[in-house]
């Protein structure tokens, strides 16, 4: 495999890995304060979960799926 190839790679993991994580950071969030305190669960901000739903758990195992595949 071509070095450019490699480091497309790793570039596209860590940008899908940080908003994975974030993905993750907002729906702790959001459960804690369910959790916790239900009455304020409407003060939570969700707005930016329009955008990271689409990097879930299993879209990350997807997108690890597509790369194996392509590389294998």
């Amino acid at each position: 495999m071509k070095t450019n190839t490699k480091m497309s790679i790793l570039e596209f993991m860590l940008v899908t890995g940080s908003l994975c994580w974030m993905y993750y950071r907002k729906q702790e969030e959001y459960y804690n304060v369910l959790k916790n305190d239900p009455d304020h669960i409407d003060k939570v901000d969700m707005s930016s979960m329009r955008y990271l739903r689409f990097f879930g758990p299993e879209c990350m195992a997807l997108f690890i799926a597509i790369i194996i595949m392509t590389c294998g």
